[in-house]
């Protein structure tokens, strides 16, 4: 594994709430890319400068209280780390060792022609990837990089600090949705019990399709299906679910009745056996001989002998008729009426 020499810097404790995480940062001795030719055109005091902006940047933008920049103490602390020639301000570690820093800030100076160029990356430590760089830095000289250098880090840090917030934001609790929907859509309604938006997974959720005037429902179609018109789910991930209903002729039928038997007869207008809905009926009640009419009982009444209604139902109606030979029965009859 690569060998570094690293800057370890001054802590940052702050104050955080109970059970919260802090995350710790290591500020690697910036690297010189020897091949590029740029070793013989800086010192190892320009080098360490460099180093001490990045250092100065990542105090000033991580937030305090999250990150704690890690000093050679810290270090020490952790039993794990390999440590070697030692200064007050440089120690040697083996890149992968446990150092106890979650992430890495190092910065590489290459050359190409009369150009100094620095990059600034921060890696994760346990497993070396890539999670945040800055725009390369160009100059002609160490002094005018080092001015460079504050610019960039800053943005560099804004930003690796916004998205490692946003990975360990607790993540929202998974809930799924149902779309229920009819088929066409005006021949009927679904209902939902519970009717929510969205559904803790596990949850069971009762479907009722419920038929408009003249459709009949034919069955459920989609993530689950059935023929009966109350449908009960457990949600499982999202669902998409359609009642199908068709359109059918709705009819009624009219019965009419004498009493007593003999009496009369009825004549309905139109005469027929089925009546659609809001379909006008009359009916016509004529005496037998030795009777007459005294009105009518049922679905729909009245005194006179011919009867109009609407037909929205099936319906019975009958004709009452009294022997004229028994006017006594008369009052009473007319007494039993509606």
């Amino acid at each position: 594994m690569k060998r570094l020499t690293c800057v370890l810097l001054t802590a940052l404790f702050a104050a955080v709430s109970a059970g919260a995480q802090i995350r710790y940062v290591a500020v690697v001795e910036t690297e010189i890319d020897a091949q590029s030719g740029v070793s013989a055109d800086m010192s190892a005091a320009e080098v360490r400068q460099i180093t001490a902006e990045l250092r100065r940047e990542a105090v000033k933008n991580l937030p305090r209280g999250k990150y704690n920049i890690m000093t050679s103490e810290t270090v020490y602390a952790q039993g794990g780390a390999v440590l070697e020639e030692c200064a007050d301000e440089n120690c040697v570690i083996t890149l992968g060792s446990k150092i106890g820093a979650d992430y890495i800030v190092r910065g590489i100076i290459s050359k190409f022609k009369m150009w100094l160029t620095l990059s600034v990356e921060i890696y994760e430590t346990e497993n070396g990837n890539l999670v945040a760089s800055s725009d390369p830095v160009r100059s002609e000289n160490a002094a005018e990089l080092l001015m460079k250098t504050a610019a960039v880090c800053a943005e560099m840090y804004r930003t690796f600090a916004e998205s490692v917030a946003k990975s360990s934001a607790p993540s929202a609790p998974v809930t799924y949705t149902i779309t229920a929907v009819a088929d066409p859509a005006y021949g009927g309604t679904v209902f939902r019990n519970p009717n929510q938006t969205n559904y803790a997974p596990g949850t069971p959720v009762n479907l009722m399709a419920a038929p408009a005037s003249g459709y009949k429902f034919t069955g459920w179609m989609g993530d689950t299906t059935g023929a009966a018109n109350l449908l009960t789910v457990t949600v499982d991930g999202d669902m998409t679910l359609t009642a199908n209903f068709q359109y059918f002729q709705q009819t009624y039928s009219l019965t009419t009745n004498v009493y007593p038997s003999g009496g009369g007869f009825v004549i309905g207008n139109p005469g027929k056996n089925s009546y659609t809905p809001g379909e006008r009926v009359t009916v016509t009640a004529t005496p037998e001989n030795g009777y007459a009419f005294i009105g009518w009982t049922g679905a729909a009444t009245g005194r006179k002998n011919r009867l109009t209604f609407t037909m929205d139902g099936d319906k019975s109606v009958t004709a009452n008729f009294y022997r004229k030979a028994e006017p006594e029965l008369k009052p009473a009859l007319r007494k039993s009426l509606p």
